[in-house]
């Protein structure tokens, strides 16, 4: 690598980074506007640095607004150019700052050295400080490697590393164990974990999460303990969906379906599943359960079904027309979509949205990176898809726009050294996005991180009254 000289003139690249900073943008967000690793924006500010013999971003900034690469407005400050933008019902989107303005201030000296040492000293602080208080994540070594259904092997490498601390992404309290391929369910402003994998094999444990008091307590355990199913939840049911069970070295998927009555905190069976079906994607819409793709035991499928819990009947439904597993489900103003996913071969971009009303198919746009092993939520009108990187490289998260039927970028909870996260729960309480849990690097993790999509909102009191 061609190490920058002192005096050097900067590149555009460069240039355009300076000025990012310059609006108070993290190393993540800078990644996420110019679609670049945040390592690689570390690697053009040691160069900058060097070049400009500088030693802070704020002399950065300075000498971003001395020499024009970015307009200062009056009455704002520049940071708010980066910071989200929320209209009402809407949710913020990263805006790219003016740098072609003249600048509204004259040009400005350089720093005296020791306002320089001081600045550099006072960030230095800052820095150590939040090193040393930022919340850790744990993981465990992985079960033994699965067959060429899961693909999944573990490995040395792959360290998690959790989010820088301007990220929008917040840890909470860690899951009682490092866990994934379950299921997770939201309902009644709680999450709930069913079955997976854990290092030590496959489980039928359930764990329920509290965000309100940000505590975990243990539900009676699904009866037959499988991986790779998938769950909804119906009034105060859970219906769990197939899954596969580990025989010998071998992953065999199965066709049990079990309904946990959260007000009497029991398991009862329920009407199997046409064929048996792991890795599947499922959805709640309109009082029945929706399941989609899979892996059937031989291949990857297109099968989609519906289950009416009032005659405890499956229906068989047209098919996917992209057959897949591992993909993320979400509901969306009427229609399902059915998002990503991996079969055996390669990982998808795909999105497909079926009508239930007159059971029918047809395309969304894309997504802007294969992903499979993923997870989905809707929120605030719009879906947040949740991981990849099975047999891509996934540095960030992805969210859906239905009136434009198009995908922007999102900072994901976790620095992907290895570019994967697979196997999480994902899932949405309130205006919060929750992930959890999943395989990275080798590793079953036990993170629980939550999203929020409306951080600026405002609780204004009611005048007296009114």
């Amino acid at each position: 690598m061609i190490m920058a000289e002192p005096g050097e003139p900067l590149t555009e690249r460069e240039r355009e980074i300076v000025a990012l900073v310059a609006t108070g943008a993290t190393n993540r967000m800078i990644a996420l506007q110019l679609v670049i690793s945040p390592n690689t924006v570390k690697v053009h500010l040691r160069n900058i640095f060097t070049k400009l013999e500088i030693n802070s971003r704020t002399e950065a900034t300075v000498i971003a607004i001395r020499e024009g690469w970015v307009a200062v407005r009056h009455g704002e400050q520049t940071a708010a150019l980066l910071a989200p933008r929320i209209a009402a019902g809407a949710v913020g989107e990263l805006v790219q700052p003016d740098l072609t303005d003249p600048v509204a201030q004259a040009p400005l000296p350089p720093l005296p050295w020791v306002k320089r040492a001081y600045l550099t000293l006072s960030a230095a602080a800052v820095i150590l400080v939040s090193v040393l208080a930022w919340p850790r994540a744990y993981s465990l070594p992985a079960a033994p490697c699965s067959n060429e259904f899961t693909a999944d092997c573990p490995s040395d490498g792959g360290a998690l590393a959790i989010g820088e601390p301007e990220s929008l992404w917040v840890s909470r309290a860690p899951m009682p164990e490092p866990r994934g391929r379950f299921a997770l369910v939201s309902l009644n402003e709680r999450l709930y974990v069913i079955g997976g994998e854990t290092p030590e094999g496959g489980v039928g444990s359930v764990a329920i999460y509290d965000p309100q008091l940000d505590t975990w307590e243990v539900a009676a355990d699904k009866p037959t303990p499988a991986a790779n199913l998938a769950a909804v939840a119906l009034g105060d049911r859970i219906y769990a969906l197939g899954g596969s069970t580990r025989s010998g070295d071998r992953d065999r998927p199965i066709s049990t379906m079990e309904i946990y009555d959260t007000a009497a905190g029991e398991w009862v069976s329920g009407a199997s599943l046409p064929t048996p079906l792991a890795a599947h994607a499922a959805v709640a819409w309109d009082g029945k359960v929706f399941a989609f793709g899979g892996w059937n035991g031989a291949s990857y499928t297109g099968d989609a079904q519906a289950y009416d819990p009032a005659a405890d009947r499956w229906e068989r439904l047209p098919s996917l027309p992209t057959p897949r597993g591992f993909a993320g489900a979400a509901v969306l103003n009427g229609e399902i979509l059915v998002i990503g996913g991996y079969d055996g071969q390669r990982e998808h971009a795909v999105c497909e949205a079926y009508h239930p009303e007159d059971k029918r198919w047809e395309t969304c746009a894309s997504m802007s990176t294969p992903r499979g092993g993923v997870g989905a939520a809707t929120v605030v009108g719009q879906i947040y898809v949740i991981g990849g990187g099975w047999e891509s490289f996934v540095a960030f998260s992805e969210r859906y726009h239905s009136r434009q039927d198009s995908w922007d970028n999102v900072e994901t909870p976790l620095l992907l050294a290895a570019g994967e996260w697979l196997h999480m729960g994902v899932a949405a309480v309130g205006t919060r996005v929750y992930a959890l849990g999943g395989w990275q690097g080798g590793r079953y993790l036990n993170v629980n991180q939550a999203y929020e999509t409306l951080p600026n909102r405002l609780y204004l009191p009611a005048a007296s009254g009114q």
